[in-house]
């Protein structure tokens, strides 16, 4: 049976929440507020505000994730069954969790960004002469057998395969997009999308999207 990891709270987890419910709460009073809603919405009829808005909120996605701190419960030793569950001693976050490749993929040294070898050289002995030689990193392109021939057309295809994936995401997040402007302007959806990729409207989502397209792009890659 899978046990239930401990959630951990730090102050700093805390104070982060606080914030978000506070300034859920500010919206939901703007929102009732005709004043604060018609000032709002001057700021966000601003292309450049609408574009910043997107890069904030992936920014406080991320906070989140990275704000949600637990341990783990460890396995019961055997013989052991109905003694007390023990927990980790490590605290991780969900942002840990979701880039464990990543985390675990650290390598010993530096490496300069997409190399193969490592950054700084080491003493080895070559045909019985000591040289000074770049290492092979531990995971950078470790599924290559001849880096210097195999790297170029592995990161193309890689690349390639990342922007694809940014564009999947981003095409399911214009249509939902979409289909929200259309279901609140009461248009079709052919309608809407015309408005969207025109600007028009009340809110520039034209804007917003293409800044998210960016962000789906750099993380795909």
């Amino acid at each position: 049976m899978t046990m239930s990891p401990k959630f951990v709270f730090l102050w700093t987890d805390i104070t982060i929440w606080v914030l978000v419910a506070c300034l859920c709460g500010y919206a939901v009073w703007a929102r009732r507020s005709p004043t604060l809603r018609s000032n709002w919405r001057k700021v966000f009829q601003d292309p450049a505000a609408m574009a910043s808005s997107v890069i904030l909120l992936a920014c406080l996605v991320v906070t989140l994730l990275d704000s949600i701190h637990f341990r783990r419960a460890l396995p019961a030793a055997a013989g052991q069954q109905g003694a007390a569950v023990a927990y980790d001693t490590r605290t991780r976050s969900v942002l840990d969790v979701l880039l464990v490749r990543l985390i675990e993929s650290r390598e010993a040294t530096y490496s300069l960004p997409l190399a193969t070898v490592s950054f700084t050289k080491e003493s080895v002995e070559v045909d019985g002469q000591v040289q000074r030689v770049a290492p092979r990193l531990k995971f950078g392109g470790a599924h290559l057998q001849d880096p210097s021939a195999q790297r170029g057309a592995d990161l193309t295809l890689r690349g390639a395969a990342g922007l694809c994936t940014g564009l999947a995401l981003f095409v399911l997040l214009a249509a939902a997009t979409i289909a929200a402007v259309s279901r609140s302007r009461q248009l079709p959806w052919h309608q809407a999308l015309h408005q969207v990729r025109r600007g028009q409207g009340p809110l520039p989502w034209r804007f917003a999207l293409i800044t998210a397209g960016g962000l789906l792009g750099l993380t795909g890659l």
